[in-house]
């Protein structure tokens, strides 16, 4: 049992590069000519963008082989919460505000929700251990998966007094 060494991990898990700063302008174009013209397209998920900074946990656990020589088996979990203001904002100014068929405007209002971002990655190391003074200083090479889960959106809408009304007026 003395070769076993089980840790835990965790920490703020800051999105970089395209997870964080993909543009969101073209999927907020109208839809293509011809389709109808209240709606727009969907937003763009596979290129990551938005997230927000999150978490990370994991855990390990370590086999010493030798002093220096190790196997390690790692689990890790991080999670981002995704930014919907670009959307909300594009929502409200375009299609929140709607006329009924006598002309008179009324209004949708909704709300949109995200799942987050999550990934889990499982891996395996080999590494070697070198303990200097009353610090250990780990080099491992590591092989594995990621299982990346992007988000799926969900758009909430109010009932609006003036759209029953509308509803009740267009079907008696």
């Amino acid at each position: 049992m003395e070769k076993l060494e089980l840790g835990l991990s965790g920490g703020l898990a800051v999105p970089v590069g395209n997870f964080s700063a993909v543009s969101i302008a073209p999927s907020l174009e109208p839809t293509p000519p011809g389709s109808n013209p209240i709606r727009f397209q969907g937003f763009l998920k596979n290129e990551g963008g938005q997230a927000e900074i999150g978490y990370s946990l994991g855990m390990n656990l370590t086999f010493h082989a030798t002093p220096s020589l190790f196997v390690s088996f790692n689990y890790l979990q991080t999670q981002h919460s995704i930014d919907t203001r670009p959307q909300q904002i594009f929502y409200d100014a375009n299609f929140k505000t709607q006329l009924d068929l006598n002309g008179n405007e009324f209004d949708i209002p909704g709300r949109l929700e995200s799942d987050p971002y999550r990934a889990n990655l499982f891996y395996m190391g080999l590494g070697y251990r070198l303990p200097i003074h009353r610090v250990d200083v780990r080099i491992s090479a590591l092989v594995g998966i990621n299982n990346l889960e992007f988000p799926f959106y969900s758009w909430f809408f109010f009932k609006s007094l003036k759209l029953r009304k509308f509803i009740e007026d267009l079907f008696p």
